[in-house]
C-alpha cells in the first residue's frame, strides 16, 4: 500500500474534513495534495547558512528526542573546555539542523540561538516560508521514512549534506493554511503530550507504591502487629521480633560473578555473553550488548547457575537484579550470581534485593568515581532479615499478587499511551501532507 492511501485509509483521515479538491503531487511520499498547494525543491525554500566564530554563543545539543537544547540541558556530556569552538556554526532560532541521524528523526528546528559543531548543516528559510508548518513537515513519519530511503545510499559515515536536502521535493502551502496548520498542529499535540505526560505520572506513582509494599513486606513483615525488634543489620533498624539476621554468604550457597576477560564472539548462535546491564525487570534482556558465543565458548566459560540462582548487576547499574530461567549465558565480571540455599528462598531473597532499602544500601558501598562497582565481598558479608520460610513464602505470594495487579494497571496505561502516540504522529503526517483540511478548526 503506497504512503498516500495508507493515510487516506487512516483512522485519522475518517475524523476530519479532506480539502475540496486534490491533485497527484508526482511525489511518491506526499502522494496527492491539496490543488491550491504548490510544489518546489528545497534549495529554492531554504538557503544553507555558515556562520563560524562566535565563541560567545551557547553551546548546543541536536537531539532527536529533545530537538536543539543548550549543552547544559542535554544528558550527552562530551565537550571539552578547552576545545576551540571557532569553527562551530551559528544557529539562530527558526532555523534547522541537519543532522548525521536526520534519516532516523528527521530535520531538528531550533527555538534558540547558539552554536553547533561543524558536522551539521545549518539552512535558513527565504523569504515568505512559514518555518512553523515546516517544522511539523520535517518531523512527520512520511518525511522521515523518505530520507531514510532516498539517503541509504549517500550515508555511509557522513551527514545529509545540503546538496541531498536541496533536491527534495516540499509542498509550498498558502500562507494562511500554512499558518493554520501550525497553530492547530501547535494546540492538539500540546494537549495530547500533556495527556501522556499526566499517564507517565500515573505510572511512576504506581510503580513507587509498588517499591513501597514490596520494601515494607522484605523487612516488616505481612502482620501490621507483630512484636519489633532491633535488627543489629546496618540498613534498617527494625525487624519482626521472630525474625533472624544472617550474612549473604551463610546462607546461600555459592556468590560468584562471571569472567574476567572477553570470550570469542560468534556471528551467531543460542549462547549469549552477558553483562550487568543485560539484567532489567526480573529478567535477561538479550539487547545488542549481549554478544553471541560459540558452544565451546559457553562450555569452556560456564559457571553453575540453577533454579535457586539470582543475578545482579555489580558493575555500572548497582543493584538490578534477575531470575535466572535456564539462559544459555555465560556471565561477565559486572554480573553476580547469588545460588540461594536452604534457609531462604529464591523468591524471597529476589525481592529482597530488589528492595529501596537494601538497594540504597549497596549503592552507597559502591566503590568508583564515573563507573561504579560493588565487590563480592561487599555481598557475602551483607547481612539480611531472615524470617521463617513458610513466611518468606507468604511473604512472596503477597508480592507476586499485589504486582501483578499493578502491572495490569500500569500495561493498560502504557497502551493508551502508546494509541495517544500512534494518534500523535498520524495527525501530523495527515495535516501537514495535506490529507486533512484543519482551517476550520483554528477557533474549536
Amino acid at each position: 500500500m503506497s504512503e498516500a492511501s495508507h493515510q487516506q485509509n487512516s483512522p485519522v483521515t475518517h475524523k476530519w474534513k479532506r480539502y475540496p479538491k486534490y491533485k497527484d503531487s508526482g511525489v511518491e511520499w506526499l502522494g496527492e495534495v491539496p490543488e491550491e498547494w504548490q510544489l518546489k525543491k528545497a534549495k529554492w525554500l531554504f538557503k544553507e547558512i555558515v556562520d563560524r566564530d562566535h565563541p560567545e554563543e551557547p553551546l548546543l545539543s541536536v537531539t532527536q528526542q529533545n530537538g536543539i537544547v543548550t549543552r547544559e540541558e542535554s544528558d550527552i556530556n562530551v565537550w571539552n573546555p578547552t576545545e576551540n569552538v571557532s569553527g562551530y556554526k551559528l544557529v539562530k532560532k527558526g532555523e534547522f539542523v541537519i543532522s548525521l541521524r536526520s534519516f532516523q528523526g528527521g530535520i531538528e528546528y531550533s527555538s534558540i540561538q547558539g552554536i553547533v559543531s561543524p558536522a551539521y548543516i545549518v539552512v535558513r528559510k527565504k523569504n515568505a516560508v512559514c518555518d512553523n508548518y515546516f517544522r511539523f513537515l520535517f518531523k512527520s513519519e512520511p518525511f522521515i521514512s523518505m530520507l531514510d530511503i532516498s539517503t541509504t545510499g549517500i550515508r555511509q559515515g557522513k551527514n545529509i549534506g545540503y546538496e541531498d536536502f536541496s533536491l527534495i521535493v516540499c509542498p509550498t502551502v498558502p500562507r494562511e493554511n500554512c499558518e493554520a496548520i501550525a497553530s492547530f498542529l501547535n494546540r492538539v499535540t500540546s494537549r495530547i503530550d500533556t495527556l501522556i505526560a499526566k499517564k507517565e505520572r500515573q505510572i511512576e506513582l504506581l510503580q513507587e507504591i509498588q517499591a513501597a509494599f514490596i520494601n515494607h513486606a522484605v523487612t516488616k513483615g505481612l502482620d501490621p502487629n507483630v512484636r519489633m525488634k532491633e535488627s543489629g543489620i546496618e540498613w534498617i533498624e527494625l525487624i519482626p521480633a521472630h525474625w533472624q539476621k544472617a550474612k549473604l554468604a551463610a546462607i546461600s550457597t555459592e556468590i560468584g560473578d562471571g569472567l574476567h576477560g572477553t570470550p570469542q564472539y560468534t556471528e551467531k548462535s543460542p549462547y549469549y555473553f552477558i553483562n550487568g546491564n543485560n539484567l532489567s525487570n526480573g529478567s535477561i534482556t538479550i539487547t545488542e550488548s549481549a554478544r553471541c558465543i560459540s558452544a565451546g565458548e559457553f562450555e569452556k566459560y560456564k559457571v553453575l547457575l540453577d533454579d535457586s540462582t539470582i543475578l545482579m548487576s555489580i558493575n555500572g547499574t548497582i543493584g538490578s537484579v534477575a531470575y535466572y530461567r535456564g539462559e544459555s549465558i555465560i556471565l561477565g565480571k559486572s554480573a553476580a550470581y547469588i545460588n540461594s540455599g536452604k534457609s531462604i528462598s529464591r523468591n524471597y531473597l529476589f525481592f529482597l534485593l530488589q528492595s529501596a532499602s537494601i538497594a540504597n544500601y549497596l549503592r552507597n558501598q559502591a566503590t568508583g568515581t564515573t563507573i561504579f562497582n560493588l565487590s563480592l565481598e561487599t555481598i557475602r558479608k551483607l547481612q539480611v532479615p531472615l524470617p521463617p520460610l513458610a513466611e518468606q513464602e507468604k511473604i512472596s505470594s503477597f508480592i507476586n499478587t499485589e504486582s501483578s495487579r499493578i502491572t495490569a494497571v500500569v500495561e493498560k496505561i502504557q497502551s493508551s499511551i502508546e494509541v495517544l502516540r500512534k494518534y500523535r504522529i498520524a495527525l501530523i503526517s495527515a495535516t501537514v501532507t495535506g490529507k486533512i483540511d484543519v482551517r476550520q478548526e483554528i477557533s474549536a
